[in-house]
């Protein structure tokens, strides 16, 4: 990939060079898609995930210990 360095362009080429940036170089500048709802309610899905579990481990580690006794 070309390295370009904004202040060796003069103002008319990079007004060019801004508009010519395709879709794809824009996802490579970003990290990924441009649309980034996706990518919150898939890490909101992750989080309830990871708290669903987090429940199922407390309710498991609750009727274990209801189970021991201590006489």
């Amino acid at each position: 990939m070309a390295r370009i360095t904004i202040a060796d362009l003069d103002l008319i080429d990079s007004e060019i060079f801004i508009k010519k940036i395709t879709s794809t170089d824009e996802q490579s500048v970003f990290g990924g898609q441009y649309e980034y709802r996706s990518q919150i309610l898939e890490v909101g899905g992750k989080a309830l995930e990871f708290i669903l579990i987090l429940a199922a481990i407390d309710a498991i580690s609750f009727l274990t210990t209801s189970f021991i006794r201590t006489d």
